[in-house]
């Protein structure tokens, strides 16, 4: 495993460091599936996923993302969700995986038949909880960026010619807000866990999510405890970047 320590498979060490834990959690059989998007990856990206399958042993296999459908209709404007489509939604993924019985499942969640979370070995309270909130997201989304093209006429006075899908795709890609308060949560509580948490998971009401994390921490800690210290570290590092970027 000293191997692994060594081996990089992002340029970013947070990331490096959650790929490499969750590639041993798939390893070790606490995970069924690692996926990571191959959106906008260089060949040599994809050659360091395909490196690091072979130094586990595990299966590597490039395939459309999973679709990210909501479960409702959206009150939104169609021309709005084809631009957010096209901005959110990835359109490769990578995957690492021990057992190849996995790949039928995988195969489903590409056609939106079962959800990625499953694949991926969250709890079924997060996974439940994420897919009723992602209609309500784009329709808060869509409503804060109508806001946003009304109250800031002069940012699309040079593109009033184009569609109307083109020009919500423009403001989608200008939108920066923070990242909302149970994602920081989540990494505070558990930042070995894969995944955010979701409100039963952050008030204990659920322990699933803990469960998950401990396991996690023990992998990490089983590999190096220098490996997990970093990831402690990692965590603590990006919540104190979030919160001074919420603050200008």
């Amino acid at each position: 495993m000293k191997r692994l320590l060594r081996f990089r498979t992002a340029s970013d060490h947070h990331w490096d460091l959650e790929n490499k834990l969750q590639a041993l959690a798939v390893k070790s059989g606490i995970k069924p599936a690692f996926m990571n998007f191959a959106a906008g990856m260089i060949a040599a990206d994809r050659v360091e996923f395909r490196q690091l399958a072979a130094l586990l042993g595990l299966h590597y296999k490039v395939t459309a993302a999973p679709p990210l459908r909501p479960t409702r209709k959206l009150n939104v404007k169609d021309s709005f969700f084809k631009a957010s489509t096209d901005v959110f939604q990835p359109k490769d993924a990578v995957w690492l995986y021990s057992d190849i019985q996995v790949e039928s499942r995988i195969s489903r969640c590409i056609l939106g038949e079962i959800n990625v979370g499953y694949i991926l070995g969250y709890p079924r309270c997060c996974i439940e909880w994420h897919e009723g909130m992602r209609a309500f997201d784009l329709e808060s989304l869509f409503r804060w960026i109508e806001e946003h093209i009304t109250n800031n006429p002069q940012m699309f006075r040079g593109i009033q010619d184009r569609t109307e899908v083109e020009i919500y795709r423009f403001a989608l890609l200008e939108w920066r807000m923070p990242a909302p308060d149970f994602m920081s949560e989540s990494k505070r509580l558990y930042p070995f866990a894969p995944h955010y948490a979701c409100p039963s998971c952050l008030s204990r009401e659920s322990e699933e999510t803990e469960k998950l994390n401990n396991q996690y921490k023990e992998l990490a800690f089983s590999l190096n405890p220098k490996f997990a210290q970093e990831i402690e570290q990692s965590a603590s590092d990006s919540l104190r970047e979030s919160s001074g970027q919420a603050r200008t």
